[in-house]
């Protein structure tokens, strides 16, 4: 597992290390986690991306959709997490 401090930091994360799975908020400071997935998105088309938050419509209302992407609302439990895994790891 890897961890970053920031959405820019992951990106260059992606540049150099293979991921099976990303995982972020919605709200960040500086670029927000629907500006990651976006960028994931063009420069890994096949990733599946798990995007979180409080405010559900932070993402859906963005317009954000792919077929490798899930949204999981807060709070959230373990059992959820693994369903939103398998779930994006099934699309």
């Amino acid at each position: 597992m890897l961890s970053t401090e920031s959405a820019e930091d992951a990106l260059e994360v992606l540049k150099k290390a293979r991921c099976d799975l990303v995982i972020s908020d919605v709200a960040m400071p500086g670029m927000d986690g629907v500006a990651l997935a976006r960028h994931v998105q063009e420069a890994h088309p096949d990733l599946p991306i798990i995007l979180t938050s409080g405010y559900e419509r932070a993402a859906t209302e963005d317009g954000f959709g792919t077929r490798n992407f899930v949204f999981l609302t807060k709070p959230y439990g373990q059992e959820d997490l693994l369903a939103a895994v398998a779930r994006v790891a099934a699309s």
